[in-house]
């Protein structure tokens, strides 16, 4: 992948699970499955130094050039190196969960992530598991730079992209970039809807 953007390093794991809980903040979908912003980073942490910063491409944008001040992160990962998260940190989410909410939320986790794996595409792609920019910096463009810098590389080695999104209000943002509707799916019966969404590689 190109080097536009600042690419995450193991020490950064926290810093990801911080921004992009952030940034889910009022995401219809992680609201209803996390309750809470605390969960929801530890998560995205664990995700990110277990799984996405070591055998995936996870980017950071900054406030600007002069600082080091993260204000957006993705995760990314080839699907052909997708992988759970481990035994060791499964557990430690589960003892978090289980301290801090009880069974029920953590039997909710399995299941939704059960549902996920069930609809994921088996074609090689480049599945998006997170972007997510901090209020302060929303309307300043880094999520598209985010977005363009991964997809640009897509189009030049024809690699087609995946990603579920977690809000119906970013389906023409996410539209806008090439990606498009394959379903939409609720993981659970009460469960907000998840939109499936798929992007060819852009052909020169």
């Amino acid at each position: 992948m190109s080097k536009k953007q600042l690419l995450a390093q193991p020490s950064d794991a926290s810093v990801i699970g911080r921004v992009t809980a952030s940034a889910f903040r009022d995401d219809p979908f992680n609201s209803w499955l996390f309750q809470g912003d605390s969960l929801r980073s530890y998560l995205f942490e664990l995700y990110a130094q277990y799984v996405y910063i070591p055998a995936g491409i996870c980017h950071l944008a900054t406030a600007d050039a002069s600082t080091d001040n993260v204000v957006g992160a993705t995760m990314w990962i080839r699907s052909e190196d997708r992988r759970n998260l481990g035994l060791w940190p499964m557990l430690k989410l589960a003892l978090r969960v289980l301290l801090t909410r009880g069974p029920s939320l953590l039997i909710r986790l399995m299941r939704v992530d059960a549902a996920m794996q069930r609809y994921h595409p088996k074609q090689p792609h480049l599945y998006l598991y997170t972007i997510g920019v901090l209020d302060s910096a929303r309307g300043t463009g880094k999520g598209k730079l985010l977005l363009n810098d991964v997809l640009n590389d897509c189009d030049e080695n024809s690699v087609p992209a995946y990603l579920e999104s977690s809000n119906p209000a970013n389906h023409d943002y996410y539209a806008s970039f090439g990606f498009k509707t394959l379903e939409v799916i609720y993981p659970l019966k009460n469960s907000p809807p998840l939109e499936l969404m798929w992007r060819e590689p852009l052909k020169g």
